[in-house]
């Protein structure tokens, strides 16, 4: 990986500083640079921990000393979850559901060996391609979580990534709808006797809007490359 340091914590800072200007926590998405040394050098500029796209990254990078690791994509099958279980003996992982059977199988495999994993409820935003529906069905989902042996329920998670490639004045109102629906889905799981949960949002090419629209806790805004 061939960079130029000087425009790297540039970038850094700018997203750095736009999340804290909005009062939002910002973890950002590796999935571009998958490079630990970046990581670190958010982490050390205000990052909460670190996005990653599947289990592999994070592997590398809790390795690499990253303890508050979210995998924002779904885990599935035997072989991965365990995995992702025995992961929690080094990091603080963390990963998205959006499926009855897939909260079982984690919690059941991580009650196993003496762990809990944290899960945020992925809501479909728009994007359709992963996620349940926003309001009740996130809410239902949230409460099995709590309930669940080996899973410690963090809140819920949305993609706006269909609005990045929108002309600003249309992605700002897409940006409004997208995080209109996750705060439905706070209340609903407020309704539900749950505690306001994380509500992790957003991505570089949302970063002019995501950040200060309510409900929204924190940013997967890339690292800066």
């Amino acid at each position: 990986l061939l960079i130029d340091l000087d425009k790297l914590e540039s970038n850094i800072a700018t997203i750095s500083g736009r999340c804290k200007g909005a009062g939002v926590n910002w973890r950002p998405h590796t999935k571009g640079h998958k490079s630990p040394v970046i990581a670190q050098k958010a982490i050390a500029a205000w990052a909460i921990g670190i996005t990653c796209a599947k289990l592999g990254e994070a592997e590398v990078m809790a390795a690499a000393g990253v303890r508050d690791i979210l995998v924002a994509n779904q885990i599935v099958g035997d072989q991965k979850i365990s995995r992702l279980v025995n992961l929690r003996r080094l990091t603080d992982v963390m990963v998205a559901v959006d499926d009855p059977g897939n909260i079982q199988a984690i919690g059941q495999a991580a009650a196993e060996i003496g762990v809990n994993i944290r899960v945020l409820i992925e809501v479909n935003v728009g994007m359709n391609r992963s996620g349940v529906e926003p309001g009740r069905q996130a809410a239902e989902l949230s409460k099995l979580a709590s309930e669940t042996d080996g899973i410690a329920y963090a809140g819920i998670m949305g993609y706006e990534g269909h609005a990045m490639a929108l002309p600003d004045a249309e992605k700002e109102a897409e940006c409004q709808r997208c995080i209109g629906l996750l705060q439905d889905s706070v209340a609903s799981i407020e309704r539900s006797g749950l505690d306001g949960p994380i509500v992790s949002a957003g991505g570089t090419g949302t970063l002019a809007f995501t950040p200060d629209l309510k409900a929204v806790t924190e940013i997967q805004a890339g690292g800066g490359v």
